[in-house]
């Protein structure tokens, strides 16, 4: 975020093509189409979407993309329009394969020891980290940091400085000139600048194209408008897992030849966002990715349909009074077997919400769902300095009426049968003579003899 009013006219809208794609080419993702309003430019990405306002800036990415080294580019192209930095806000959910991600985003602390080491950074961001959400459970890593002018070239270096939060696996070398620059990536990566451009290449995305255009209004009600939604300013994320795969199905286009206009249709997508113009993508052989916008208002969603990853995201920055209506709408048309709802936003946005989402303790009462999502966990984090609020929970389904658990076979089972009396007779005279050495009629009797005893001495 940049401060409102300083700078050259459009702001970041100012930004030509050429470096929207060398800052997305920073984060390894692609530009594959714009819709653009009077408020804002949509970018719908290969690995997720950007948003580009005045004085605002979102880049959402997914997969294996390094979206912290495209920060120092947007900054030099930023400054180049006179531009000054408010905030920056970085925030991503616990990975589901950690092991596959780049530096510097091989964990929480690493991505903070890079801004606090990289030259272009270290001077120009002031800020912390904080995890919301149980540690051994889906968790949310949130940083957050006041901006500072352009630092003097004569200034301190801080690489000596510790980070604010360090894993346990964070190592302890300092980084190469490259590294610190943001130049290279460490040998210890597992994945090549060329693995990832095969990658890209498979899901054989549709070539780039503008797309709409909304009509022009007049100056004065943009800033009219801007003055009514200043400090008002939230977001909703739903992050859901385990969708169902009747659901799923629709995002195969490998297997269903369908288009994103007609997965958008067919999966009643537009319904979450009534009025928008929605901007989509299908990959091949499977996935979807869509932006929708209107005024000054995105949503977007990215679906990965694989049964070993299924995953879906939907945000938006729609000001709503109450946003359990659309949170019920988003899980009809998924049916996740679970989520994590998370809300960031200005003090004063979340204060004039009379409840917030995250505090239903169950979600019911959802078309094709015989059952209710129930929450399992909530967080919140109040940032003082930066006047910003966090929010989390994570949701399970759980049905009205479960199917019964099957039987549990044990793995040797008795194999229970009627013994002949002779046999038996047998089988327990052997056994016996194994045990004690002796035959099983002497101990009877032997036995009989001292009961005998026994008898008359308590009769005595």
């Amino acid at each position: 975020i940049y401060k409102a009013g300083i700078g050259a006219p459009n702001g970041l809208r100012n930004m030509t093509r050429d470096q929207l794609d060398t800052l997305c080419t920073a984060a390894k993702c692609t530009i594959l189409s714009v819709a653009s309003t009077d408020y804002l430019d949509a970018y719908v990405l290969s690995e997720s979407s950007l948003f580009v306002y005045e004085y605002r800036l979102i880049m959402k990415t997914c997969g294996t993309t390094t979206l912290l080294r495209c920060l120092s580019t947007l900054f030099e192209y930023s400054d180049k329009l006179d531009m000054q930095l408010s905030w920056v806000g970085y925030s991503r959910k616990n990975f589901l394969f950690p092991s596959a991600q780049l530096w510097p985003h091989v964990n929480f602390g690493e991505e903070m020891r890079y801004i606090e080491q990289h030259e272009a950074l270290q001077q120009r961001l002031r800020g912390d980290g904080h995890i919301l959400g149980p540690v051994t459970g889906d968790h949310w890593f949130v940083y957050v940091a006041e901006g500072s002018p352009v630092a003097s070239k004569t200034a301190t270096p801080m690489a000596s400085r510790s980070p604010a939060v360090l894993s346990a696996s964070t190592s302890t070398g300092d980084f190469s000139q490259a590294e610190r620059s943001g130049s290279a990536t460490p040998t210890s990566d597992n994945h090549t600048d060329e693995e990832d451009t095969e990658r890209r290449a498979r899901t054989k995305p549709v070539p780039s194209r503008s797309l709409y255009r909304a009509p022009t209004i007049n100056t004065a009600a943009l800033a009219q408008a801007a003055q009514e939604r200043a400090g008002t300013y939230r977001t909703v994320n739903l992050m859901m897992f385990d969708m169902h795969p009747d659901v799923a199905a629709t995002f195969f286009q490998g297997t269903n030849g369908l288009t994103g206009k007609q997965m958008t249709a067919k999966a009643g997508i537009q319904e979450l966002c009534p009025g928008a113009y929605v901007d989509e993508a299908a990959f091949t052989p499977c996935g979807y990715s869509m932006n929708a916008v209107k005024d000054n208002e995105y949503s977007t969603i990215h679906i990965t349909p694989e049964a070993e990853c299924s995953y879906c995201s939907f945000e938006t920055n729609a000001q709503l009074e109450d946003y359990a209506p659309l949170v019920r709408k988003v899980l009809a048309t998924f049916r996740p077997q679970r989520f994590v709802l998370t809300m960031f936003g200005d003090d004063s946005a979340i204060d004039n919400l009379s409840r917030l989402p995250t505090q239903n303790r169950t979600y019911g009462d959802i078309d094709q769902l015989d059952g209710v999502y129930q929450r399992s966990s909530s967080t919140c984090t109040n940032l003082e300095s930066q006047r910003q609020h966090c929010v989390m929970a994570c949701y399970s389904y759980l049905p009205f009426d479960p199917l019964p658990l099957p039987v549990a076979t044990p793995l040797f089972a008795p194999v229970v049968a009627p013994l002949r009396a002779d046999v038996a007779d047998k089988c327990a005279e052997g056994l016996h003579k194994a045990m004690t050495g002796c035959d099983l009629s002497e101990c009877q009797l032997l036995n009989e003899t001292e009961d005998d005893e026994e008898q008359k001495e308590m009769i005595q």
